[in-house]
């Protein structure tokens, strides 16, 4: 093989030499699309929810709001409970002692209860009153009903109707009465009083009738204080 040949093949080996050298140390146009396309995705803004201000709010209340929006978790509102009923009031002067389980009745004498499984009108008297023996009085407020069942009303005094009665009532006269004498004997008959003796008996000997020692005590007032205030030779009239 002459220079020339020698020359022509060494020229080619380095030429394929060099070439392969910028193969392997250039980017692969395919990787760079690649690539490129990624970058795109990653750097494009992810969307975010939006609220559009409402003119009513502050500027400050607005910016809360969109920053707010897609972290709030709902929370679900638990309506709160109904109050409990509060007792009513024991008004002056009345027999209850407490008013628990009472609403309020038709007029300020009574209230109402709801009547138990197991209640009796007892048992109310003992709880509303402290006094059992004061049964009558819801008993006679509810004249009749003897058969209550659970869950029906009943009428409970607040007061003693016969005690208010009393108060209100003007206060009675008594009757002037006139001291009548004690009757004389119009025989003028006496009698000794002998040791034993008692009107009953001294009425039975001298009047015929036992029952008749009344007569012998009204005319005798003076000296008797009572029918056994006898006395061994005091002497009694007779009638």
């Amino acid at each position: 093989m002459g220079k020339v040949e020698k020359f022509t093949v060494l020229a080619v080996l380095l030429l394929i030499a060099v070439i392969l050298v910028v193969s392997m140390t250039s980017d692969n146009p395919l990787d760079k699309a690649n690539a490129a396309v990624l970058g795109e995705q990653s750097a494009a803004p992810v969307p975010t929810a939006t609220v559009a201000p409402v003119a009513s709010l502050p500027d400050s209340t607005n910016k809360l709001l969109s920053a707010n929006v897609g972290t709030q978790t709902p929370v679900s509102e638990t309506p709160p409970a109904p109050a409990a009923p509060q007792p009513l009031a024991i008004p002056s002067g009345s027999l209850l002692k407490t008013t628990a389980g009472l609403s309020a009745g038709f007029d300020a004498q009574r209230f109402l209860y709801t009547w138990q499984s197991g209640d009796s009108y007892v048992a109310l008297a003992k709880k509303l009153y402290a006094e059992p023996t004061k049964f009558t009085l819801i008993q006679n407020a509810n004249e009749g009903r003897e058969d209550i069942q659970p869950g029906e009303k009943i009428l409970i005094p607040v007061f003693d109707a016969d005690l208010v009665a009393a108060a209100s009532a003007p206060p009675a006269v008594k009757p002037e009465t006139k001291k009548q004498p004690a009757p004389v004997s119009a025989a003028g008959r006496s009698y000794t009083v002998k040791k034993g003796d008692s009107l009953s008996a001294i009425a039975k000997a001298e009047l015929g009738s036992a029952v008749r020692w009344k007569e012998i005590f009204e005319i005798n007032k003076d000296k008797l204080k009572s029918p056994e205030a006898l006395r061994d030779g005091m002497r009694l009239r007779l009638p």
